[in-house]
């Protein structure tokens, strides 16, 4: 659920779109462990094993991630509302590298515009001070990603010019993606000399938290539906002795995850 709070109104406008304000989805009380175990097939333990995970989400979705950076288009102007300021989804969404994020303001206003981890934690602050009436824009990069799925969510509050009065408040959720195989993305970590790697970083799999459906926006700011990251994720095993690699595919879920993975020699 997307919660648009117009404060001075007392208004509080529910939209099926994007997140709860404020909040950040925990999706289960456990606390989140993820145990893999890879041996061959005689049951003897492999260590020095690479392993790399991410969630899936649908082929159609994946396919707008090329993003690179284009100037953001004029065209999504022309069907703001006047009278109220506005948080545009992030374009494209999900992506790759770079995303623009777009703002509208009906007058002279003071505009924060932060992005959150998933848990919550702040990532980055694209806009804090005055602006003018129209459309903002800021262009969001990720330089070096450990993750190769995450999402992240954008919060939106707007005042008047002297911050005296909070006027308006939104949420949207981004999802980054770029499960690249032949990089280094989403290594998660090494098994040790019992074929065991152990991890309680959750923020690895989004499609682990209780997130509602995203909105897919390409480069040009068009919307494509909705979407959801899975809750499977992709394991790949890479010898790096040999360079050989293999590919799994397991459920991830918001508790205790023990995966057993048996590498064919």
């Amino acid at each position: 659920m997307r919660a648009i709070r117009v404060l001075p109104l007392l208004i509080v406008v529910a939209f099926l779109s994007c997140g709860d304000e404020g909040t950040s989805p925990g999706g289960g009380d456990e606390t989140f462990q993820l145990q893999v175990v890879v041996n061959d097939a005689s049951g003897a333990p492999i260590p020095g094993v690479r392993v790399s995970a991410w969630n899936k989400t649908p082929d159609w979705v994946a396919a707008l991630v090329g993003y690179r950076g284009t100037p953001a288009p004029a065209a999504y102007q022309s069907h703001l509302p006047d009278d109220l300021p506005r948080l545009l989804v992030n374009m494209p969404n999900p992506f790759s590298t770079i995303t623009t994020w777009r703002v509208y303001l009906p007058g002279y206003l003071s505009a924060r515009l932060q992005l959150f981890d998933i848990e919550g934690n702040l990532d980055t602050t694209l806009l804090d001070d005055q602006f003018p009436a129209g459309m903002h824009t800021r262009s969001w990069q990720i330089h070096s990603a450990s993750h190769a799925s995450a999402v992240y969510e954008a919060r939106f509050s707007v005042w008047t010019s002297t911050r005296d009065t909070l006027v308006f408040e939104d949420t949207l959720y981004a999802a980054f993606y770029r499960p690249e195989i032949e990089a280094h993305n989403g290594v998660i970590g090494f098994t040790d000399d019992n074929g065991l790697l152990v991890i309680a970083d959750r923020l690895f799999f989004p499609g682990s938290y209780d997130l509602p459906p995203l909105e897919a926006v390409d480069e040009e700011g068009v919307s494509h539906g909705a979407f959801d990251f899975s809750d499977t994720a992709v394991f790949t095993l890479v010898d790096t002795s040999t360079g050989v690699r293999q590919v799994f595919e397991e459920r991830i879920t918001a508790g205790s995850n023990d995966l057993k993975l048996t590498w064919a020699r």
